[in-house]
C-alpha cells in the first residue's frame, strides 16, 4: 500500500510515523490538486494529504474532500468512545508543529535563497520551496501557489525547540525581509 504525503519525510514526522506504522509507504510530492492527483495515479496511492489540511482519496477520483475525513474522524470517535482531543493526543504530545505561518514579502525568491544560505548546514531539499532538516527539528519555507504569500512550517521533537525555532525564523523573515505576518 502506498500513501502519498507532501513534504513529510523525516523520521520524527507524525505523518511519516503514522503511515509507516500502518504498513504504508510514504511518497513525497509537490503540493497542488492536479499534481497530487496525478502522483496518486502514478503511484497507485490510496490517500494523500497536505500540511494545509487537504486530503485526497482514491475513492474520490484522487481529489480533495473535507467531508470524508470528517466522517472518518466521527466514526473513529464513536468506535473508540473518546473525544477528539484524546485521539490526537498521541500525536500532539509527541510532535510539535508551528502550523502554517504566512507572510507577505517583497522578494520571495531572494528570501528562499537567503534562508538556504543561512541554514546551509542542515539537510536541504527543494521539493516545494526550501526544506531544511536537523536531527531534532525541521522547517519549510515556500512561496504560495495561490496567494502572494510565503508560508513557513516548523516541526521539532520538543515543544520548547519548536517555539524557539519558530520565533527565530519569524524574527528573521520580518527583520531581514520586511515580512508582514498574516493571520489565518
Amino acid at each position: 500500500m502506498k500513501i502519498s504525503l507532501v513534504k513529510l519525510k523525516l523520521m520524527f514526522s507524525k505523518s511519516y510515523e503514522a503511515v509507516t506504522s500502518n504498513g504504508g509507504i510514504p511518497v513525497i510530492s509537490k503540493p497542488g490538486m492536479t499534481i497530487i492527483a496525478g502522483r496518486m495515479e502514478q503511484e497507485g496511492a490510496l490517500f494523500a494529504g497536505e500540511m494545509s489540511s487537504h486530503f485526497y482519496f482514491r475513492e474520490n477520483a484522487n481529489r480533495d474532500n473535507g467531508i470524508i475525513p470528517l466522517l472518518l474522524v466521527l466514526e473513529l470517535m464513536s468506535k473508540e468512545n473518546k473525544p477528539l482531543s484524546a485521539l490526537v493526543n498521541q500525536f500532539t504530545s509527541k510532535y510539535f508543529i508551528s502550523g502554517e505561518i504566512n507572510f507577505s514579502v517583497q522578494n520571495a525568491p531572494s528570501l528562499l535563497k537567503e534562508i538556504e544560505q543561512r541554514y546551509h548546514n542542515g539537510t536541504i531539499e527543494h521539493i516545494d520551496g526550501v526544506s531544511i532538516a536537523y536531527p531534532d527539528w525541521r522547517f519549510n519555507v515556500r512561496a504560495s501557489n495561490t496567494e502572494p504569500l510565503v508560508r513557513l512550517n516548523v516541526e521539532a521533537k520538543t515543544k520548547e525547540l519548536a517555539q524557539q525555532k519558530t520565533a527565530q525564523l519569524i524574527d528573521y523573515i520580518i527583520k531581514e525581509f520586511g515580512g508582514q505576518k498574516h493571520d489565518g
